[in-house]
Protein backbone atom coordinates (compact mmCIF):
# COMPACT_ATOMS: atom_id res chain seq x y z
CA UNK A 1 0.00 0.00 0.00
CA UNK A 2 1.45 3.51 -1.13
CA UNK A 3 1.61 6.64 1.45
CA UNK A 4 -0.81 8.07 -0.17
CA UNK A 5 -3.67 4.96 0.06
CA UNK A 6 -2.22 4.94 3.60
CA UNK A 7 -3.28 8.31 4.57
CA UNK A 8 -6.36 8.84 3.29
CA UNK A 9 -7.18 5.49 5.23
CA UNK A 10 -6.41 7.90 8.65
CA UNK A 11 -7.89 10.74 7.47
CA UNK A 12 -11.27 8.51 6.97
CA UNK A 13 -10.57 6.83 10.81
CA UNK A 14 -10.19 10.74 12.07
CA UNK A 15 -13.48 11.60 10.54
CA UNK A 16 -15.27 8.25 11.78
CA UNK A 17 -13.51 9.27 15.48
CA UNK A 18 -14.29 12.56 15.27
CA UNK A 19 -18.22 11.90 14.00
CA UNK A 20 -18.43 9.43 17.23
CA UNK A 21 -17.03 12.46 19.46
CA UNK A 22 -13.40 10.27 20.18
CA UNK A 23 -11.62 12.80 18.40
CA UNK A 24 -11.67 16.96 19.46
CA UNK A 25 -13.43 18.61 15.77
CA UNK A 26 -10.84 21.03 16.01
CA UNK A 27 -7.91 18.86 16.83
CA UNK A 28 -9.23 16.16 14.03
CA UNK A 29 -9.34 19.22 11.95
CA UNK A 30 -6.16 20.11 12.23
CA UNK A 31 -4.22 16.87 11.69
CA UNK A 32 -6.73 16.32 8.48
CA UNK A 33 -5.56 19.55 7.28
CA UNK A 34 -2.05 18.40 8.40
CA UNK A 35 -2.00 15.05 6.36
CA UNK A 36 -3.50 16.34 3.53
CA UNK A 37 -0.65 17.09 1.82
CA UNK A 38 0.45 13.36 1.86
CA UNK A 39 -3.27 12.32 0.65
CA UNK A 40 -2.76 14.21 -2.87
CA UNK A 41 -4.45 17.04 -4.28
CA UNK A 42 -3.89 19.23 -1.41
CA UNK A 43 -6.20 22.08 -2.48
CA UNK A 44 -9.18 19.77 -2.80
CA UNK A 45 -12.06 21.20 -1.63
CA UNK A 46 -12.99 18.30 0.42
CA UNK A 47 -10.51 19.86 2.84
CA UNK A 48 -11.78 23.05 2.50
CA UNK A 49 -13.80 23.55 5.99
CA UNK A 50 -10.50 21.51 7.75
CA UNK A 51 -8.34 24.22 6.50
CA UNK A 52 -10.89 27.18 7.36
CA UNK A 53 -11.29 25.03 10.79
CA UNK A 54 -7.47 25.07 11.32
CA UNK A 55 -6.80 28.56 10.47
CA UNK A 56 -9.79 30.23 12.56
CA UNK A 57 -8.53 28.30 15.51
CA UNK A 58 -4.80 28.37 14.94
CA UNK A 59 -4.45 30.12 18.21
CA UNK A 60 -6.46 28.08 20.71
CA UNK A 61 -4.06 25.55 22.60
CA UNK A 62 -4.37 21.70 22.06
CA UNK A 63 -1.78 19.02 22.73
CA UNK A 64 1.40 19.76 24.43
CA UNK A 65 0.87 23.65 24.45
CA UNK A 66 -2.44 23.25 26.96
CA UNK A 67 0.55 22.03 29.50
CA UNK A 68 2.40 25.61 29.45
CA UNK A 69 -0.30 27.66 29.15
CA UNK A 70 -2.02 29.77 32.75
CA UNK A 71 -5.43 28.04 33.94
CA UNK A 72 -6.83 32.11 33.47
CA UNK A 73 -5.66 31.53 29.54
CA UNK A 74 -7.13 28.01 29.20
CA UNK A 75 -10.65 29.39 30.49
CA UNK A 76 -10.54 32.10 27.78
CA UNK A 77 -9.38 29.51 25.34
CA UNK A 78 -11.82 26.40 26.04
CA UNK A 79 -15.30 28.85 26.43
CA UNK A 80 -13.87 30.51 22.55
CA UNK A 81 -13.61 26.74 21.76
CA UNK A 82 -16.84 25.67 23.00
CA UNK A 83 -18.27 28.82 20.69
CA UNK A 84 -16.61 27.93 18.24
CA UNK A 85 -17.76 24.23 17.85
CA UNK A 86 -21.00 24.79 18.74
CA UNK A 87 -21.51 27.08 15.65
CA UNK A 88 -18.90 25.06 13.36
CA UNK A 89 -20.04 21.44 14.26
CA UNK A 90 -22.75 20.80 11.54
CA UNK A 91 -20.39 21.46 8.61
CA UNK A 92 -17.35 20.13 10.15
CA UNK A 93 -19.53 16.59 10.32
CA UNK A 94 -20.98 17.17 7.11
CA UNK A 95 -17.25 17.37 5.64
CA UNK A 96 -16.26 14.59 7.81
CA UNK A 97 -19.02 12.31 5.78
CA UNK A 98 -18.05 13.54 2.84
CA UNK A 99 -14.15 12.66 3.23
CA UNK A 100 -15.92 8.88 4.32
CA UNK A 101 -17.85 9.08 1.15
CA UNK A 102 -14.47 9.55 -0.96
CA UNK A 103 -12.54 7.73 0.21
CA UNK A 104 -13.99 4.91 1.02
Amino acid sequence: MDTRTRTRQEIVGLARKMISSEVNLIEGSREISRLRYDAGNPDDELYLVFRGVDSETDHLPLGEVRKRASQKHLRRADAEMDAYISAARDGILAACWKIIKAFS
